[in-house]
């Protein structure tokens, strides 16, 4: 049976693969978002994994806190230290809050008003010291709508040594590359990148050479996966074609009703005038 993916670019379908066979693994995202729509660990939490999400936007937390009860989740935006705070501000769909916020009211302009929320900052290293130090972090996924810089700078990559960093590697909304300012840090670490995948950059050590192949290859067919979406349709006209069946019974019920009720009808008189005269 076909694998749901969940996440935007089915990088989910990429990194169950990648991991093939582990159901206890750790993770650590970074922008976590909605603990379904468009998330990229839906799929390995449900697969029996576990992590740390770190998301600014009370609306996601609550949903995280609610629907992913083996994770720990922190609200706050990511920097390269702690302290102080963030101004951040989103449209209506929440997706895509940045602290750029001509850019977001470019991307929503249909929109009149936009909601800012203040958030504090921490570092990626101090999330990851405080919630999760002595974890195998099999994969550390930032996607920080343009701040991907300060959140590596916040990372120390060599002493937390996650096996795959999936990185966000366009500017927000855009298919212009933003991984020049950054990927030294990746590198300098000892990775090496193993997939580009229009949006993201997925890295790992290349001694790894296992998990390094089957990171490398994108999401396709052979991978035997359908879209979140196409999975709700699907669900949604096999609910639809219930309702036409029963619909369709109750109908076949009360015409078998009323034909019992009102006694024979002239033209099945005149049917079995026609069948009498045909054995003749």
């Amino acid at each position: 049976m076909p694998r749901t993916s969940y996440a935007g670019n089915h990088e989910d379908i990429v990194l169950t693969r990648a991991f093939v066979g582990i159901t206890d693994g750790f993770f650590i995202d970074i922008g976590a978002a909605h603990p379904t729509d468009g998330s990229v660990t839906k799929l390995l939490y449900d697969a029996g994994w576990s992590g740390l999400n770190v998301e600014p936007l009370p609306a996601f937390v609550n949903l995280l806190l609610r629907d992913r009860p083996r994770d720990i989740t922190v609200a706050c935006a990511v920097s390269d230290r702690d302290g102080g705070q963030i101004e951040l501000a989103y449209g209506a769909s929440a997706y895509g809050a940045s602290a750029d916020i001509d850019a977001v009211r470019l991307r929503t302009s249909a929109e009149r008003d936009l909601t800012h929320i203040t958030t504090p900052l921490r570092s990626v290293d101090s999330l990851w010291r405080a919630e999760a130090e002595g974890r195998h972090v099999h994969l550390l996924k930032i996607d920080v709508e343009g701040m991907e810089l300060p959140a590596l700078q916040g990372t120390d990559l060599a002493a937390m040594n996650p096996e795959v960093v999936m990185v966000e590697a366009t500017e927000p909304y855009s298919t212009t590359p933003s991984h020049a300012a950054w990927e030294p840090l990746v590198l300098s670490a000892g990775y090496q990148c193993a997939l580009f995948d229009g949006v993201n950059r997925f890295y790992a050590r290349p001694e790894n050479a296992a998990l390094f192949a089957r990171l490398s290859v994108p999401a396709n067919v052979l991978d035997d996966f359908i879209p979140a979406a196409y999975q709700r349709a699907l669900e949604e006209l096999a609910e639809l074609r219930d309702l036409t069946a029963q619909g369709g019974q109750r109908a076949g019920h009360k015409e078998s009703a009323v034909g019992t009720a009102a006694g024979p009808s002239k033209n099945s008189g005149r049917s079995r005038w026609l069948r009498r005269g045909a054995r003749r």
